[in-house]
């Protein structure tokens, strides 16, 4: 029996997707989830982000679901 992938929920990003968000190459995204400097899970061989983890970290962005801060 052949499995299908399924896609990946819209609050789950991939390296790639980190990388473009952040504008930053695929393996510094790769290094920073390892190092823990990227919120992230190993998820088999793949690394996973939440979406909205990722977001938090823009600038000018809510953190710490908190409404309006800013660093």
């Amino acid at each position: 029996m052949v499995r299908k992938r399924q896609k990946v929920s819209a609050d789950v990003l991939s390296v790639k997707e980190v990388a473009d968000i952040l504008r930053i190459g695929e393996t510094t995204v790769r290094r920073l989830a390892a190092s823990g400097e990227l919120p992230a899970k190993m998820i088999g061989k793949r690394w996973r982000f939440s979406r909205q983890e990722i977001l938090s970290l823009l600038p000018g962005r809510p953190q710490n679901g908190q409404p309006g801060a800013s660093a």
